[in-house]
């Protein structure tokens, strides 16, 4: 049965860099294999995580071309896009939307609300009705982090869009609020909105209480480095085992808290070199960990092994 995109555990993953500022392929393809072999359903690439601001086009379109070469029924790629304009939106979500590496284009595109204008929702419902029809039948997910784009995409915006465009299948909410769940869950039943749509938590330290309160699964940055734990509290919580979410939910808490210890992805990144997956390269404006941090993403490392999560 062809699933449905947008679901399970993801992993929003991160672009490596070589130690001078270039693309790390290799890297990234290492990241990628750890990824697909640890079970999770798949990853959205050129995210927030990916230090998209920081990505040129040509660049996006390599770190795609090197995911869809693994891409396949039971690993899902998708990537983010979106900027701060609409027409170039618009242009980038085209382009996505029609690549193609041998034969393979992207699952669904997820666009983040517009950052620094903080558009009204009559701004956001006009903006992503453009996204909506340039995307042709390709999903689209929309991301709503009013922390980093300082605006917020209502439950009842969202409703709306979702009842008038078909290829808007799913939400990432990242605000941190389980309430926002419930909020769009209520708000898509207004609407009349009988198809599946997917609501999506992009908080690492509340999906487990998203997910019992509705969500279809995470796109998480925890996943790098715990992907079995965190593709195991998906599979938990859908199959109604709470007593085990909560207990893979306590294992993973540590670093759900700490690889956030410094502006993401720079923790994570740490943590991925100590692995040997990746360096712990990031590009400026991002600043590498100090030695006070790099001691937080050690001891929460320690922690969740001590709990019972299972480190890469």
């Amino acid at each position: 049965m062809e699933r449905r995109p947008f679901g399970g555990a993801m992993t929003a993953i991160v672009s490596p860099f070589r130690a001078d500022s270039k693309l790390d392929l290799d890297a990234f393809r290492r990241v990628l294999q750890s990824q697909k072999q640890s079970g999770i359903d798949g990853v959205v690439v050129a995210g927030t995580t990916g230090e998209s601001p920081t990505l040129s086009g040509a660049e996006k379109l390599e770190l795609l071309e090197t995911a869809l070469d693994l891409q396949d029924d039971g690993f899902s790629v998708y990537v983010g896009t979106g900027t701060n304009a609409t027409e170039s939106t618009v242009a980038e979500v085209r382009t996505m939307a029609n690549f193609r590496n041998r034969g393979k284009g992207v699952n669904g595109v997820m666009v983040v609300a517009p950052y620094y204008n903080r558009p009204n929702q009559a701004g956001l419902a006009l903006h992503f009705s453009a996204v909506a029809k340039a995307a042709g039948e390709t999903p689209l997910c929309l991301y709503n982090v009013p922390a980093r784009t300082g605006c917020t995409l209502a439950p009842v915006t969202f409703s709306g869009l979702a009842q008038e465009f078909a290829n808007i299948v799913a939400i990432k909410e990242a605000a941190g609020d389980v309430l926002a769940m419930t909020h769009l869950r209520l708000a898509l039943r207004s609407k009349g909105v009988a198809r599946p749509v997917s609501v999506l938590s992009g908080d690492d330290a509340t999906f487990p209480a998203a997910l019992v309160t509705g969500a279809q699964g995470v796109i998480s940055v925890t996943s790098h480095i715990i992907p079995r734990t965190i593709a195991g509290i998906v599979k938990a919580a859908q199959s109604g085992d709470l007593e085990r979410v909560r207990a893979l939910h306590t294992a993973a808490f540590p670093l759900s808290q700490g690889l956030f210890c410094a502006p993401n992805p720079v923790p994570v990144k740490h943590a991925l070199s100590l692995h040997n997956l990746c360096g712990p390269y990031v590009r400026a404006p991002l600043a590498p960990l100090s030695a006070s941090e790099q001691e937080v993403v050690a001891r929460v490392l320690a922690e969740a092994l001590d709990l019972g999560a299972q480190i890469l």
